[in-house]
């Protein structure tokens, strides 16, 4: 299968990805405070500065994902609960939207016979 992708534009990307960690620390920040956390307590346990935390639930810079599940962990709650399935949806919406992707198998096949047809036809 032929597929062309059209790629985002850098303010694309950026607006993309802003939104999603701005989501994705709102939802940590949510289950950190419902667990009675400080921020101090949990970057202590996640061998992290408190400043570094309060970026990560600001949106402010991206994490490693091999944070989540620890993060999950230490605030009591499933990993899922990160990525609710409406939002996620809506994430995959907005991409959708901003990357074209287009389909060319059925024209390149019928090229491809095509020259298969003519070799064919003509051996020298």
């Amino acid at each position: 299968m032929y597929k062309t992708i059209t790629k985002l534009t850098d303010e694309q990307k950026k607006d993309l990805i802003s939104e999603f960690l701005t989501n994705l620390g709102n939802r940590i920040k949510a289950r950190r405070v419902r667990r009675s956390l400080s921020q101090t307590e949990l970057a202590n346990c996640l061998d992290l500065d408190r400043t570094t935390l309060s970026k990560y639930e600001s949106g402010d810079r991206d994490m490693q994902v091999s944070m989540l599940p620890l993060i999950s962990t230490y605030c009591n709650f499933p990993l899922y609960e990160l990525f609710p399935r409406d939002e996620s949806q809506s994430i995959l919406d907005t991409f959708a939207k901003a990357v074209s992707i287009v389909v060319e198998r059925k024209k390149r096949q019928e090229k491809m016979q095509k020259i298969k047809t003519e070799k064919a036809k003509d051996p020298a």
